[in-house]
């Protein structure tokens, strides 16, 4: 049985581990690199060239007006959700703390996965939120590398939708 919670426990540290560092930090990097490309638009032709064919194939794919639309109703439904969430928890964790419930260390370790809870719900709200803006003027923006930018926010914003739910599926195997 030890050896069986000891691989549970160290499987869940590696995906914490990768949920917590590796996928923000490297989502975070493709969006830097897609904003930096704009400076190289502007000083080397080639980059120009490859990125008005690159835009031309990313908006009949994966950034089309229907699927835009798709996505922007999908980052509707992640916010409302990730704020519905937020208010629910925050009300637990406010009756909870009026109770004085939290001195033992179960309530501990529970009270820092809800906060962690709380502080990615939080992060996806906003980011969901530049996202919406960034696809609501998808057309408008005068941008070369603009299309790419899309992209890399949307990937972000996958990469926190997984961690909510990541970490509320440890909050709710956490007893109260």
């Amino acid at each position: 049985m030890e050896c069986i919670e000891k691989r549970e426990g160290l499987i869940n540290k590696v995906i914490g581990i990768f949920l917590e560092y590796i996928m923000p930090y490297g989502a975070g990097f493709l969006v830097l690199v897609s904003l930096l490309l704009q400076y190289g638009v502007k000083k080397y032709m080639g980059f120009q060239r490859d990125l008005i064919y690159r835009n031309g194939v990313l908006s009949k794919t994966i950034l089309s007006p229907d699927r835009l639309k798709l996505y922007q109703w999908i980052m509707l439904l992640g916010i409302g959700i990730c704020l519905t969430i937020y208010i629910v928890k925050n009300r637990k964790i406010v009756q909870n703390n009026f109770n004085n419930n939290l001195n033992n260390k179960l309530n501990n370790k529970n009270m820092n996965v809800q906060n962690k809870l709380m502080n990615y719900l939080i992060r996806t709200t906003i980011t969901s939120t530049i996202g919406l803006l960034l696809t609501f003027y998808y057309n408008k923006a005068p941008w070369i590398a603009y299309p790419v930018t899309v992209l890399t926010t949307l990937i972000l914003i996958i990469t926190q939708y997984i961690r909510v739910i990541y970490v509320g599926y440890c909050c709710n195997r956490i007893k109260y």
